[in-house]
């Protein structure tokens, strides 16, 4: 049996950029969230009993060396590490982890790979932050949004949470051409959703998800 692509934990949406149509809402999101560090455990342990094993578990913001106990999240993905195949962090390339971070992370076992968001000019830290995780031997990846060969064209239009209309096969076929169709599968404390729209059209416009739109992995419990 195939595996997953992909299970993410969004841990923040706090950020020091403010990009107009950010995936995860953040400069709408006011006050930030921070993810509920004792909800992690179970929640990853329910999290795989639905998914079995993933090819990428993600940790995703926001800026995630913002959330005050980073290192204590990747420290609890390290017990799952026989669940996944890649522990994937990604950042925007602004911000440099601090000393004692980057010392943790490298002496993690935990299938680490550091995914650098490279937006150009706004990410200033990029080539810096290169050379660290290098020197600490932490595994990373560029991803390009700009110049030449962007990922996906370049800059993500995931709309605005503002109802657009349409018929139910335009619907349909808007639906599959989103970049982040076929398995987003984000966690957000303790609740899964198929798509982390659902979850800012709640925190946002009020908007309550359908029983089928949301898992809640600590149900019962």
């Amino acid at each position: 049996m195939e595996k997953f692509r992909l299970l993410s934990l969004n841990i923040t949406t706090k950020c020091n950029l403010k990009c107009e149509k950010c995936l995860m809402h953040a400069p709408y999101v006011d006050p930030p969230f921070f993810a509920d560090t004792s909800l992690i455990p179970e929640t990853l342990e329910k999290a795989f009993q639905v998914y079995g094993p993933v090819k990428e578990l993600r940790l995703s913001g926001g800026e995630v060396w913002f959330h005050p106990q980073i290192i204590d999240i990747m420290r609890t993905c390290e017990k799952f590490k026989s669940h996944y195949d890649t522990l994937m962090v990604i950042t925007n390339g602004t911000y440099i982890p601090k000393k004692e971070i980057l010392e943790e992370m490298a002496g993690l076992d935990c299938g680490l790979l550091i995914r650098i968001d490279d937006y150009g000019p706004i990410s200033t830290k990029t080539e810096e932050l290169k050379v660290v995780l290098a020197d600490y031997r932490i595994a990373y990846e560029v991803r390009p949004y700009s110049e030449e060969e962007q990922m996906f064209g370049g800059w993500l239009d995931l709309g605005d949470l503002s109802y657009v209309g349409g018929t139910e096969n335009e619907l349909k076929e808007r639906f599959q051409k989103c970049q982040m169709f076929r398995g987003c599968n984000q966690i957000i404390d303790g609740i899964g959703y198929p798509c982390p729209v659902i979850f800012f059209c709640k925190i946002r416009k009020g908007i309550p998800p359908q029983c089928a739109e949301q898992l809640d992995y600590l149900y019962g419990s």
